[in-house]
């Protein structure tokens, strides 16, 4: 039995690697601009292999699925530390988290998307008797591996554990690299060379990045991401759901009691247009709802 592996790694060094976000789920302590508040990463460790078993009258492979034991990560103990280790132990699972793996603090040349995820392990470990050092998993559902290079369009790979789906292409020119797509930038008055996805051009509170990731107008106060539930009164027990959308976006629709019980996810809805409406069936149950983008 042989196996094929792909397998991406990056040995803790001085300085931040990277950033991880949960989405703001878990703060982190980061500074660095454009990932405030992010989780700063010393070490990077992912994977991916095969079993595979070459059948002499076949005359080719038997292969099996692949198998992704998760991403391992490792950091010095900071803010972020006690809800990673309770995550580890009982948390739920987070709807998206993103890694940015950096030479550059400005510039991501790798960001890994990973979807459905849980902290699958934690550890503590002391190495020279001053530093406090941390190691933790990530499993996930699926993950999107994106290559940034300047110039040109980006590149990625994503693979569905759900589907055993693959595919990979080409993305959006991002000159920059600050995640908004060249196109976008130029068409909102934002600079194309210059990452400004941390600055608030309209100054209404969101960052550049949100507003792109919102669908909102970064030129404009007034423009919010905004969604209003309204009671149906011809269908006791139902309310409609409304938001605005970008055409082709995925949104999350979520819910909790009380606000202090984790949000769980009601659907996934894909956009059609400027505006999202949906039904839902709130059966007289008080609670609050929530919509993100996915």
């Amino acid at each position: 039995m042989a196996a094929s592996a792909l397998l991406a790694g990056c040995a803790a060094r001085a300085g931040t690697l990277g950033w991880l976000d949960f989405d703001g789920a878990i703060p982190g302590g980061a500074t660095s601009g454009g990932h405030e508040g992010w989780i700063e990463i010393d070490s990077f460790e992912f994977g991916a292999a095969r079993a595979m078993v070459w059948d002499p009258g076949a005359g080719e492979f038997t292969v099996s699925k692949p198998v992704l034991p998760g991403v391992t990560l490792g950091k010095s103990v900071d803010v972020a530390s006690p809800l990673l280790f309770k995550s580890a132990v009982g948390g739920p699972s987070y709807p998206e988290v993103t890694l940015d793996l950096h030479a550059d603090a400005n510039r991501p040349l790798v960001r890994v998307l990973l979807k459905n995820v849980m902290v699958s392990s934690f550890s503590n470990s002391m190495n020279d008797g001053t530093v406090l050092l941390e190691t933790f998993a990530l499993n996930f559902t699926k993950i999107t591996y994106t290559w940034f290079e300047e110039n040109r369009d980006s590149s990625y790979a994503d693979y569905d554990l759900a589907t055993d789906q693959a595919s990979s292409g080409a993305g959006t020119a991002d000159t920059d690299m600050d995640g908004m797509p060249d196109e976008w930038e130029s068409s909102n008055g934002l600079s194309v060379g210059t990452d400004d996805a941390g600055s608030d051009l309209d100054g209404d509170g969101l960052r550049n990045i949100d507003e792109f990731r919102l669908g909102t107008d970064p030129r404009s106060g007034t423009s919010f991401f905004k969604a209003t539930l309204t009671p149906l009164p011809e269908t006791p027990g139902s309310a409609e759901l409304e938001w605005n959308s970008i055409e082709g976006k995925t949104y999350v629709v979520e819910w909790s009691p009380d606000l202090v019980t984790p949000f769980a996810a009601l659907r996934t809805v894909t956009a059609t247009g400027a505006t999202c409406t949906e039904t839902i069936a709130t059966g007289g149950t008080t609670g609050f709802y929530r919509v993100r983008p996915q």
